[in-house]
């Protein structure tokens, strides 16, 4: 049983060991080039559609890039995701 909020599910505990050993902490990265919510979304479709990644966080104001991805996917396939989408990592 999932001792963490008692949900009753007793696979809980097995899926997390599992989620833990392919992933990785998130990525921080930093965008130059973004002005709009639009320059936000293409950067976010871009660096999503990369094989491995999980999960994508864009913030315009500050340009920061945060990505969950798989042990095995690359820091060079973000970075050349954010190209493909017409901006740069700093």
């Amino acid at each position: 049983m999932c001792t963490s909020c008692n949900c009753g599910d007793s696979r809980s505990d097995v899926v997390l060991g599992v989620e833990s050993l392919t992933t990785r902490a998130p990525e921080v990265f930093e965008v130059e080039g973004m002005t709009c919510g639009h320059c936000v979304g293409s950067v976010s479709d871009s660096v999503g559609q990369v094989d491995g990644v999980r999960e994508v966080s864009v913030d315009l104001a500050t340009g920061r890039l945060e990505v969950q991805m798989d042990k095995g996917t690359s820091r060079q396939s973000i970075e050349t995701a954010v190209r493909a989408a017409g901006y740069t990592l700093r």
